[in-house]
């Protein structure tokens, strides 16, 4: 069995944008950024279960949606919540 996730942000800059999921997560914590520190969905699985988690929406400067401003000097820089998650899944079947 195989996963892709993504979040799809629903408003702002980066509008309709798709944004892989991964397996692990980082934070910036080098100097002052904005609009966030840290963000995205972390996945996990198994042969029978998709586990998708979120940052926390009661932590300080994370979003599911965190383009920081120190990309692309801040043109399409983002933090939102407002997404929505896409999950793909492969079932490989016996011969």
């Amino acid at each position: 069995m195989s996963y892709i996730q993504q979040a799809v942000a629903r408003s702002g800059p980066n509008d309709n944008f798709r944004f892989l999921a991964s397996g692990s997560m980082s934070g910036y914590r080098h100097g002052h950024v904005t609009p966030c520190t840290y963000g995205g969905l972390v996945f996990a699985y198994s042969n029978t279960t998709l586990r998708p988690w979120k940052p926390n929406s009661s932590a300080d400067r994370a979003a599911i949606i965190c383009i920081l401003d120190v990309f692309a000097g801040g043109k399409y820089s983002q933090s939102t919540n407002d997404a929505f998650a896409v999950a793909h899944v492969w079932i490989t079947l016996g011969n």
